[in-house]
């Protein structure tokens, strides 16, 4: 039997925020009962705010090529995050935004739409 892999994800970064310390908690558990578990920054990923004249001059941030990439080798994805309004919070809201903008190459999937 496999190791299930699991990308885990904080919706907040921020320090002490409580979806951090949540995070942590859920991943000593699949921990425990042998996933492999491979946390993922979402601030390290620096990605610009989503725009799409930026994406028209300089293209699909290389990062946002990597989140897909990660994604791709999970076979789940654990998002702990806040809500703010009524809705994710902006740094979830960006990645997504520009994993929707990132094509399919080779063997590795459209971040969620085919152009």
């Amino acid at each position: 039997m496999s190791l299930l892999r699991v990308l885990a994800i904080s919706g907040s970064e921020r320090s002490g925020s409580w979806n951090r310390h949540l995070l942590a908690l859920a991943v000593k558990a699949l921990q425990a009962r042998g996933a492999q578990v491979e946390p993922l920054d979402l601030r390290a990923l620096e990605l610009p705010v989503y725009d799409g004249d930026f994406q028209l001059a300089h293209g699909v941030p290389d990062s946002a090529q990597r989140l897909r990439d990660a994604m791709q080798a999970a076979d789940a994805l654990l998002l702990v995050t806040p809500e703010y309004n009524g809705f994710p919070p902006p740094l979830v809201v960006n990645c997504f935004d520009w994993l929707s903008r990132v094509g399919a190459e080779g063997d590795k999937a459209a971040g969620w739409r085919s152009r």
